[in-house]
């Protein structure tokens, strides 16, 4: 499946299960339902892998943990609030993980139409998710999973099936 930046997905149930093992991996589904859907950015620096930041509709838990870090640390980069599907959402880069096509199930449609990002929102997104990174970079890692140990893994299945 080719990835577009811009765009939601689902995530397929073998990567969740590839990764299971990891400390604090999210479950690809609830109640047989596809949650939560995921923003789709591509790494500039490897091609053919992606970051994809999980999108949840509870506003109220995150604008209250956002509050919390502001007050805390002057600002919050691990969070971001805006309008998916023509409602606020929360978009998780705390959550955030590595990605390569084969893992993704399908594009998130409403209606038979494939759902978008507005391009100032998915600014924001590269912007915080960037700085995120460099952050991990550096030894200070504000993720909740260890993308690590699936960075390694995703970059050998991308060169083997090169």
């Amino acid at each position: 499946m080719i990835i577009k930046e811009g765009y939601s997905y689902h995530i397929s149930d073998s990567y969740f299960q590839k990764f299971s093992h990891l400390p604090n991996f999210a479950s690809n589904k609830e109640n047989g339902n596809y949650r939560p859907h995921y923003f789709a950015l591509a790494d500039k620096n490897i091609d053919g892998l992606y970051w994809i930041i999980p999108i949840s509709s509870q506003v109220s838990k995150y604008k209250r943990i956002i509050a919390d870090k502001i007050k805390k640390y002057k600002k919050c980069d691990t969070i971001v609030i805006g309008e998916f599907n023509g409602s606020e959402n929360a978009f998780l880069i705390q959550n955030a993980i590595p990605m390569i096509s084969q893992y993704v199930d399908h594009v998130h449609k409403v209606s038979g139409v494939e759902i978008t990002i507005h391009k100032k929102l998915e600014k924001e997104l590269k912007h915080k998710m960037k700085s995120v990174l460099v952050l991990h970079k550096k030894g200070i890692s504000l993720l909740y999973t260890d993308i690590d140990t699936i960075l390694k893994d995703l970059l050998l299945e991308l060169n083997s099936n090169h």
